[in-house]
């Protein structure tokens, strides 16, 4: 099991990739031990990867120890309790930083196990954002200096893009949309809960309408009434329109501050930063209209939104909504289906269904072996040069083989006639193998090939133990009832068929941290 230490430090790793990790130690812990593999390392691997960074599990020895990021979690030997334990790393050139203390690269790899968990750092925006907020600025300053009227037109539509923005947040899982920066400024305690708000239905009148709805109208109204009416009408005329429409919704932001403080008695800070941002257009309308002399009001201007307003608002609600909804569900049932697929835990189950094979087929002297041979996963490919299906399953094996050549002990086989009439191209791939060119291995069985190839160099003696070779295979094929292409076996557990072949790829680290329990 994982100490309180092993938690601390996996927790301290996250918030050193992430700052803003929304997690402490005790729900951290409870998420470990609740995984069905605790408490082995691939539960580690798996809460990581819940929380939303992209994880992955290693077994590296001294050759690729210097590709270690500065910062990794690792497995060590406790001498002291005869445990192994989970500390975090700092790298600095031959240096190792890790609980107080301070050692060489070689006399970590003597107390490490040889796991290492690696979460992969995002890149940052925020230089862009700050690009971004100045260009704004820099807009904004240049149309006060160049034009009053202009600058106000800018004010006046900035406002409610920026409402819209902020009312985003309460439809993120609608539009299938995150604002990382909303997330940030409301996330929950005791005191806040912008999600419990939005979704609260204390009152019966949120049953049919609510004040996420009523916001994100009224801000994507505002927006569309400026765009359309701006170059025809004047500055006073929008002006009114903002004055009015301020004066009215002054009522429903007492009543949704009155809901925060006495009903849930908990504060939306999004809700309070829309509020905030209504009284702004209130003040600045008000500002405008005593800069044109405070004209007449005259009502149209009001009514002419308020039409805009509930169209929009029943195009919305009734049916856009409630169509995003329905996508929105299909999409969740989708995903549901996508999480069992993926599911490590799920995909071993039914792959240990499945009679493991004799142990011959996965250690023999009559197989393409490649990789490791020193206590790795085993993973065994029937595959055919002239096989279509079997072509992009090769060049997958290739490449896993070329990322985990450490972790894992790879062997292929032919299913072959030697009355085959392409029987010489086998032999060909044979011969080089066994005269250890190796690397050409996969470019026979990955590549288009000649079938009219003859190596010359091949005399009788060579073709009896290539043909016997051959021979070999094919009967380790028929002693374990295999005659389709391409077959993978997993330990002896043929690759469930259920499940697309390209998926391996995605679960070998996973296999590899639990190779022992297959």
């Amino acid at each position: 099991m994982f100490t309180p230490k092993d938690v601390q430090n996996i927790l301290s790793y996250l918030q050193n990739i992430n700052s803003n990790v929304k997690i402490n130690t005790s729900e951290l812990n409870e998420r470990l031990k609740s995984h069905s593999s605790y408490p082995s390392l691939l539960s580690i691997v798996d809460v990581i990867s819940d929380l939303g960074f992209k994880s992955t599990g290693y077994e590296l020895n001294s050759s690729n120890f210097e590709s270690l990021p500065h910062l990794f979690l690792a497995q060590v030997k406790n001498s002291e309790y005869g445990t192994n334990e989970m500390v975090l790393v700092k790298k600095e050139h031959n240096l190792l930083f890790f609980d107080s203390e301070q050692i060489n690269s070689e006399e970590f790899l003597q107390l490490s196990t040889g796991v290492f968990i690696l979460v992969e750092l995002k890149n940052t925006t925020l230089r862009n954002n700050f690009i971004l907020c100045g260009v704004i600025l820099l807009l904004g300053v240049s149309l006060f200096l160049y034009d009053f009227t202009f600058f106000s037109y800018f004010i006046l539509l900035s406002l409610p893009l920026i409402g819209l923005f902020m009312s985003f947040y309460f439809f993120e899982s609608l539009f299938n949309i995150r604002i990382d920066i909303l997330n940030k400024i409301c996330y929950k305690n005791e005191i806040s809960n912008c999600k419990t708000i939005s979704s609260s239905k204390k009152w019966k009148v949120f049953n049919y309408i609510n004040f996420s709805d009523l916001g994100l109208v009224f801000f994507f109204t505002q927006i569309l009434t400026f765009l359309c009416l701006f170059l025809n009408v004047t500055l006073g005329f929008i002006v009114e329109i903002y004055l009015m429409c301020g004066f009215v919704i002054i009522p429903i932001l007492a009543l949704s501050i009155f809901y925060q403080l006495f009903v849930e008695k908990k504060w939306c800070r999004i809700c309070l930063l829309i509020a905030l941002n209504l009284v702004i257009q209130l003040v600045v309308a008000f500002y405008l209209y005593s800069f044109l002399g405070y004209p007449d009001f005259k009502y149209y201007p009001f009514i002419t939104f308020s039409i805009i307003y509930v169209i929009v608002f029943t195009l919305w609600s009734p049916l856009l909504k409630k169509t995003l909804q329905k996508n929105q569900k299909l999409t969740g049932q989708n995903e549901y289906l996508n999480d069992i697929v993926n599911d490590y835990d799920t995909f071993k189950a039914i792959l240990l269904l499945n009679k493991q094979k004799d142990k011959n087929i996965c250690n023999n002297e009559y197989l393409f072996s490649f990789g490791s041979n020193d206590d790795a996963l085993n993973i065994t490919v029937i595959t055919d040069p002239f096989c279509k299906y079997c072509k992009s399953t090769n060049k997958m094996i290739r490449t896993i083989l070329e990322n985990y050549s450490q972790n894992l002990n790879i062997n292929f086989l032919f299913n072959v006639d030697l009355a085959d009439k392409n029987i010489n191209y086998y032999r060909l791939i044979t011969y080089s193998y066994l005269m250890n060119k190796k690397e050409s291995f996969f470019d026979f069985i990955c590549n288009k090939h000649n079938t009219d190839i003859i190596n010359d160099n091949i005399n009788f003696s060579d073709l009896v133990k290539i043909d016997e070779f051959l021979l070999n295979q094919s009967k380790l094929c028929d002693n374990n009832e295999i005659s389709y292409f391409p077959t993978i076996l997993i330990k002896g557990y043929e690759y469930p068929l259920k499940y697309d072949i390209k998926m391996l790829e995605n679960f070998i680290p996973q296999l590899i941290l639990d190779k022992n329990n297959l």
